[in-house]
């Protein structure tokens, strides 16, 4: 379950960068 919870975060991570990008 734990790792799960990374790997969504990692991905909603690198989301966030690159919206950062973006903008």
């Amino acid at each position: 379950l734990a790792q799960i919870f990374l790997v969504l975060k990692r991905k909603q991570f690198e989301k966030v960068q690159l919206s950062e990008m973006n903008f």
